[in-house]
Formats: C-alpha cells, structure tokens, sequence
C-alpha cells in the first residue's frame, strides 16, 4: 500500500501554531532549515502509520502538550517535533521520529513530554542517599524535591539510626524511619511534572530493627496517621538473608547506630563473618525469623503491588563499578553507586564526598526491529 496524504496541516502551519500558543518554544527554532518543505513529507509519512488505540491514548495521556489538560499534538506532530529539537532537520531526526512511531524506541518520559517546548531535562532516574546525621537527610531531601521539578524519578536511601537509639548522646531518642520518609514522599509530591507526578522508590534493609514496621507503611493494615503510601518500597536483601530464608534460620536486625560496619558491608560476600564478629562484640541486635520477615514482605507486595526487592550481593558481583551499589531507581532497572552527602557545604562544594547517579534510560523494542538494522538503531538511540 502507498503511502496516502491525510487531511493535515503543513509543518510550517503546525510550527506557528505551536509557537503561538507558547507550546513550542527553545532554540531550535531559530533554525532557517525548519521551513524546509521536505519536513512537509517527513509530517505525511509519520501521519501515515496506523497505530492502535493504546498507543493514541497513551500518547495523549502521559506525552502530547495539552492546553487546558486538552492534548494538542498527534503522536506524528509530537514525535517530529522531538526528533527535529534533539537533532535539527538531518535525515537522523526523520529516522528518529520513525523509530518513536513505529514504537522501535522508547524513550524516557522527560524527553517524550519535553525537548520541543524548551525543557532539555530529560533525566530520567536520580539516585541518591542520606546518611545519618540531620544535615545529610535534609540534603537528600533537598535533591529529591529538585529532582522531582525537573522530571526525574527518585530511588533513594536513607541509611539512618532506628527508631528509639540515642540521639546527641542520649540526650533524646530517635523517632525512626517513619517521619523522615514522610518528608521525602512530600518532597516528592509538591511539584508536577508536566503529564505526570513525582515518585520515589525507597530502599531499606533487611537488616533494620524497624523493618516490620516499613513493610507495612504503604498497606491498609498501617493505621493513617502512620502510613506513608505516596511512595514505593524496595527490600534490599543479601545471599546471607536468601540462605537464612531456604535453610529457615534466625536471622539478626542490626541498627546503624550499634553497628555501622554490619550496614557497611551488608552488601559484601562475608557478610556472616561481620554479624558473628558483632554477636561475639554483645552488640545489640534483634533476632527473628528471615522466613517471617519474608512472609510480610510477600502478604505486603501482594497487597500494594509497589514493594520491590533487589539482592544487594548480586547487584555488586555484577557491576563496572568500584563504589557499593545500595540500592535501584524508581523502577529498579538500574545500578549505579550512590554515597551520602554529609551537609550541603559538601553538595556545593567543586569535589564532594557524597555521590548522586543520573540515568536517561531508551528502550528498544527489539521484536519491532529486524536484525539487520539493529547496529544503526542502537546508535539513533545513543545520539539521542
């Protein structure tokens, strides 16, 4: 079949438009080039394709600029005008625009509802932590709440003392995880970004006095006063806990204010070396059941189907990197290092101790591509 004319705009009609109600906007648009008329047959090729109903309707839901929540842009307008800002009128933007279409390609949602209007702010997945003193948790929070306004997903960590330890020497006593992670969830939901809200991912560990509580935090069996459910948990667990679970063994929570080498190297292989050297120490600890705890982190996925897992000692056996992987983003497709921040003079400062991961993820749909085509692919989806 060949290819037909819709009843359509030209694209220089659609660029005034667009530019007139503020919709498309940026330096790109200086470029002379965008009145050439080849762009007017790219636009007739895009608007050829059929697409299903889903794609149309997730088009319009999550990516297409809107007036008044109304969306304005077909997904051949909104995906030509992507392509062209990320790489000006060359046949890699025409190619690009079609691998979006044709659902080759995927990219992250800051990018699909950004670039044409201006906003290059296409990360996609921030990850950081906080360590265990006020000024590293109010720092994270501050990335968080920043990184939210400028679209990226947070997964995030707080490696904090437990609720009840001792604070300024004893002074008072720690109130635990739950009101620090209800500033994190606020910090995330007071800014929208653009089609979509803030989220985070919050990873703990296995190891925490006060996980019986967390795994429950997002479930109707919290009471509302103590819920924290506008955020989504990820278990982080090691071999030692996987044996514990087949070999139904005891297993010992630790807080990070009695034993910061065991939250240290919870990721490592000999981990069990560290937990009988603190047991021999008299360290304080908390023994329970590893099968138990994995009962309520199972009743509790299967309940919010937002309680994610990841092994820690498997994520750094398999790994590029030198620094300890903690934890994954919003939805746990990466692994990067991410180190604490102890104040925000460190944050600001030209060489930091603490450490943030950025990520633009792209997708390929590898069945919609033959494998003749997959090495050209793969380098549209790099440049872009």
């Amino acid at each position: 079949m060949g290819l037909y004319k819709p009843q359509t705009a030209t694209f220089s009609e659609v660029l005034d438009i667009m530019e007139s109600k503020g919709l498309w906007k940026g330096e790109w648009l200086e470029d002379e080039a965008l009145f050439d008329p080849k762009i007017d047959d790219w636009l007739i090729e895009l608007e050829s394709y059929d697409l299903e109903f889903w794609t149309v309707k997730q088009w319009s839901d999550k990516y297409s600029l809107s007036i008044d929540k109304l969306a304005v842009e077909t997904p051949a307008i909104g995906c030509l005008g992507i392509a062209i800002a990320y790489h000006g009128v060359t046949d890699l933007a025409f190619e690009v625009a079609k691998d979006l279409i044709t659902a080759k390609l995927n990219l992250p949602t800051p990018a699909l509802n950004g670039c044409r209007n201006g906003n290059f702010n296409s990360i996609s997945c921030c990850l950081l932590e906080g360590g265990d003193n006020t000024e590293s948790v109010d720092v994270a929070e501050f990335i968080a709440s920043q990184m939210t306004s400028k679209k990226a997903g947070i997964g995030i960590t707080l490696d904090t003392r437990s609720k009840g330890d001792p604070v300024r020497g004893g002074e008072v006593t720690h109130l635990g995880k739950q009101p620090l992670y209800k500033a994190i969830e606020a910090a995330v939901k007071k800014y929208t970004q653009v089609t979509r809200g803030g989220s985070a991912t919050m990873t703990f560990k296995a190891i925490d006095p006060d996980i019986e509580k967390i795994l429950l935090f997002k479930t109707q069996k919290c009471d509302l006063a103590t819920r924290v459910d506008k955020i989504d948990y990820n278990f982080a667990y090691n071999d030692a806990f996987a044996k514990a679970v087949l070999l139904d063994e005891d297993w010992y929570l630790f807080s990070k204010y009695w034993a910061p080498e065991i939250h240290d190297n919870f990721h490592s292989e000999n981990y069990e070396d560290y937990v009988r050297a603190e047991l021999k120490k008299g360290t304080p600890h908390t023994k329970v059941k590893a099968m138990d705890i994995v009962k309520q982190f199972g009743a509790s996925r299967g309940e919010t189907g937002r309680m994610y897992c990841i092994n820690v000692t498997t994520t750094n056996k398999h790994t590029p990197f030198i620094d300890i992987i903690h934890q994954s983003n919003l939805c746990l497709e990466i692994a990067l290092p991410t180190k604490a921040y102890p104040d925000m003079a460190d944050l600001l400062s030209p060489v930091s101790v603490g450490e943030t991961a950025f990520c633009s993820l792209a997708a390929a749909n590898v069945a919609n591509i033959p494998d003749d085509e997959l090495f050209g692919f793969y380098e549209r989806a790099l440049r872009t």
